[in-house]
């Protein structure tokens, strides 16, 4: 999916935005760097939290789970 298309589909998602938190789970330098542009983009345009992270360890632990 392009960086829009996933946008909106963040902004469309029911409930308080301010207090979602997302975790995006990397495996490649591919994926590292788009995952990085992506934070950056939604966080300018969107009242979250993302981060990314590169083991579902960090994630899990990042989103208090």
């Amino acid at each position: 999916k392009d960086l829009a298309e996933l946008m909106s589909i963040f902004a469309e998602m029911p409930g308080k935005q301010s207090s979602r938190k997302f975790a995006l789970l990397t495996a490649t330098p591919q994926q590292v760097v788009f995952s990085t542009i992506f934070r950056q983009n939604i966080r300018i345009g969107l009242p979250i939290s993302v981060e990314v992270f590169s083991t579902a360890e960090g994630a899990l632990n990042w989103l208090g789970l």
